[in-house]
């Protein structure tokens, strides 16, 4: 989907299909935009609805895809569609659809050996993350049919999908998988067209998210995923096996998940850190880092007062303290003074002064999303390791470019 003029946009965004009834008076359906009789913004609006009301989520505009979220599973996707684009010698003779972009951009590499940029962009919860997989899709399998290293790059370029969707992706009140961050997909190809190395760049990662939400909204997906995905044994290594009195702090609404989504989606994680190579031994470490951030929002801190009658931070309770430094590998003492006391250096000397309550809660929610973070930059790292290994063993191969979607 292309960026549309504000007022366009703000239309497309009203005529959403959770506001679309159905009954409407007939309009213009045409599926390319610009061939509506009188092109404005009501019209324009109105042929996207009715076209939408009837399963016809994607239209043309001149050489942009317009596509309306329809909010529910439509049979237009799959091997049987793929085969359709990936056979079709000229994609503008079917059917809008993400794969018809696809399908353009690969012609187009292949004619012009230059890189080509796919920019897919749209409002939260306009349908990118979706529309980003899906154009993947397509890239991925129109790449799959050479060398056996292209389709074993194919098989791990999919994978990487619900690795990033666990770790990047959250339920907000306008999106259950809206992603949390940006990323800039590149996929190198041989001068064949054959997939050889793929690598992901990733930006603005919602770190607050960890400690912090609005109303009606969820953590990353990860977290439900390994509380309700992971097995007794693996719960019980996490110390995860119930929820402490008064509930996870950090987490919100467990009760509105969906459990067996959330299972579905953690077996999708393991089989993708399996694809990328991520060691069994750092697995357990995510895992284990994760469950320590959840303990470290079990951490209650208190107000106590020095012999100055000044308030100071006080943990009472230093049970999550050392179930929390236990999952992260540190010491309990030094998880205590860490939140607080603060350390600064004067000159050659180092002076300690005890943390306000505030300014230790500040401390355990910084700590906790910047580990966080670490987690996700971890298992990034491990993917493009792993997408451009027979790259970089192959002495960087010979490519004609690449193709790159982008969400913004």
């Amino acid at each position: 989907a292309g960026q549309l003029c504000p007022s366009l946009r703000a239309g497309v965004l009203a005529a959403r299909m959770g506001g679309l009834k159905a009954g409407a008076a007939a309009h213009d359906t045409s599926e390319d935009l610009t061939q509506l009789a009188d092109v404005n913004v009501a019209s324009v609006v109105e042929a996207l609805k009715a076209r939408a009301l009837r399963g016809d989520i994607y239209s043309r505009c001149g050489p942009l895809l317009v596509a309306v979220n329809p909010y529910r599973l439509l049979p237009i996707y799959g091997d049987e569609q793929l085969q359709r684009y990936l056979s079709s010698a000229e994609s503008t003779s079917l059917p809008a659809h993400v794969y018809g972009v696809g399908a353009v951009v690969v012609q187009a590499f292949r004619m012009s050996h230059q890189s080509q940029a796919v920019i897919v962009s749209g409002e939260s919860g306009a349908g990118k993350t979706e529309t980003c997989k899906r154009l993947l899709e397509y890239l991925s399998a129109a790449s799959a049919g050479g060398a056996a290293i292209s389709r074993n790059m194919h098989a791990r370029v999919i994978q990487t999908n619900p690795m990033l969707e666990s770790l990047g992706c959250a339920r907000t009140l306008r999106n259950d998988n809206s992603s949390r961050y940006g990323k800039f997909i590149t996929i190198r190809h041989d001068a064949s067209g054959g997939v050889r190395a793929a690598y992901l760049d990733t930006y603005l990662l919602e770190k607050s998210r960890v400690t912090r939400r609005g109303d009606g909204e969820h953590n990353f997906h990860i977290f439900y995923e390994l509380m309700y995905g992971a097995d007794p044994g693996m719960r019980n290594d996490l110390q995860l096996t119930k929820a402490p009195e008064g509930g996870w702090a950090y987490l919100s609404d467990t009760a509105n998940r969906t459990v067996a989504t959330d299972q579905a989606n953690f077996s999708e994680l393991l089989k993708g850190f399996h694809a990328v190579g991520l060691p069994s031994k750092v697995r357990n470490q995510v895992f284990r880092t994760l469950a320590g951030i959840l303990w470290l929002g079990q951490i209650r801190i208190g107000a106590g007062t020095n012999a100055a009658g000044e308030a100071h931070a006080t943990i009472p309770d230093d049970e999550a303290v050392r179930v929390a430094a236990m999952l992260l590998g540190c010491d309990p003492a030094d998880l205590f003074d860490g939140l607080c006391i603060r350390c600064i250096k004067a000159g050659s000397d180092w002076v300690k002064s005890q943390y306000t309550p505030a300014q230790a809660r500040s401390v355990r929610d910084g700590f906790a999303q910047a580990i966080y973070a670490g987690v996700f930059r971890r298992v990034v790292e491990q993917a493009n390791a792993s997408l451009a290994a027979d790259f970089l063993a192959d002495g960087g191969g010979s490519h004609g470019g690449s193709l790159t979607p982008t969400p913004c």
